[in-house]
């Protein structure tokens, strides 16, 4: 840049080199696995833990929407079911624990690519999320546990009474 474009721009240095041209350093890394941008490595999930979240995540969405239908009032509940199923009575208590971990879970899910990579802290919020989900949903699934073995038990006395 001459004198007269310093003068005329206001500018008292010379404009950056072209894209183009060598930059002298290190080549930038991947953004996504360089620790120096803010971002920890990204480790690939067992497939066990991934299988769990999303299990997981698809019981928190039944549990969640069952109580949605039982808080409008458009769901029955009543009985030692219901009080099992909603941890000793609190539908609603129970409804914000399922709904919150139902959106944690989600986001998880979209950050780590489908619960199958992610990073040392994005595991933590998983672990802790996971728990939460648990809690909102075991109620629920014991119901339904108690149920399946109680019509197995049926079933498998009905073909041991036929077959005999």
């Amino acid at each position: 840049m001459s004198a007269v474009q310093k003068v005329l721009t206001g500018r008292d240095f010379d404009p950056s080199p072209m894209i183009d041209e060598p930059v002298s350093g290190p080549a930038p890394a991947d953004r996504w696995s360089d620790p120096r941008v803010g971002t920890a490595p990204l480790i690939d999930l067992p497939i066990a833990v991934t299988t769990f979240a999303w299990f997981l995540s698809f019981c928190d969405l039944v549990v969640t929407l069952w109580l949605f239908g039982v808080h409008n009032g458009s769901l029955g509940c009543s009985g030692t079911t219901c009080e099992l199923a909603t941890l000793s009575g609190h539908p609603r208590l129970t409804l914000a624990l399922a709904a919150g971990s139902l959106v944690c879970l989600l986001a998880l899910a979209c950050l780590t690519e489908g619960f199958s990579r992610g990073s040392v802290g994005m595991l933590a919020v998983l672990g802790v999320t996971g728990l939460v989900a648990a809690a909102a949903v075991i109620g629920l699934v014991l119901v339904i546990l108690v149920i399946v073995l109680v019509v197995g038990i049926v079933v498998l006395s009905l073909v041991s009474a036929l077959a005999r």
